[in-house]
C-alpha cells in the first residue's frame, strides 16, 4: 500500500509541473517554482526537481517504479543529488554529474546527443540509458 501512496505522490507533483509549465535549468541549490494548483503550496528544492524529472524520464523509457527508487539511490550515493559533482579517478578518467557518469561513456552521449558533463536533464537521461541496458553494476557505489 505504501508503495502505491508513494507512486500516486510522484504522479500528483509530475501532474503538477505539467500543468503549471516546464521547469527551467538552474544550477545553484536553491528553491524556487510554487504549486497553487496542488495542495503543495510551496516552493521545491533543486533535489525534488532532478527526482521528478528522473520520475518522468524513467516512465517515458519503460522502467518500473522499483527502477527508479534505485537510481534515486545511485544518485544519492554517487553524487549527493549534486549536479555539479566532479571526480578525477585513479587511471586520469573524470566522473560528473548527478549520475557520476564517466568519459568512457561518451559515445552513447554522442549518440544520443546528450551533453552529460554540464547538463543536468542531459546526465539523468544518460544514466538512465546505461542503466536500462547494464542495470546497477556501472556504479562502483552500487556494488
Amino acid at each position: 500500500m505504501s508503495k502505491i501512496l508513494k507512486h500516486l505522490f510522484v504522479i500528483i507533483v509530475l501532474l503538477s509541473v505539467i500543468i503549471i509549465g516546464k521547469v527551467s535549468d538552474i544550477s545553484n541549490n536553491t528553491t524556487y517554482y510554487k504549486y497553487p494548483y496542488t495542495h503543495f503550496n510551496r516552493e521545491l528544492t533543486v533535489t525534488e526537481i532532478h527526482k521528478l524529472f528522473l520520475y518522468k524520464e524513467t516512465t517515458k523509457y519503460g522502467l518500473s517504479y522499483n527502477d527508479y527508487t534505485t537510481m534515486k539511490t545511485i544518485i544519492k550515493r554517487e553524487s549527493e543529488w549534486n549536479a555539479n559533482a566532479r571526480h578525477i579517478n585513479k587511471n586520469k578518467t573524470k566522473d560528473v554529474g548527478l549520475f557520476q557518469i564517466n568519459d568512457i561513456w561518451g559515445r552513447y552521449a554522442t549518440k544520443h546527443n546528450l551533453n552529460y558533463k554540464t547538463n543536468w536533464k542531459d546526465n539523468i537521461i544518460l544514466g538512465i540509458i546505461i542503466y536500462k541496458r547494464y542495470g546497477i553494476k556501472k556504479w562502483v557505489s552500487m556494488k
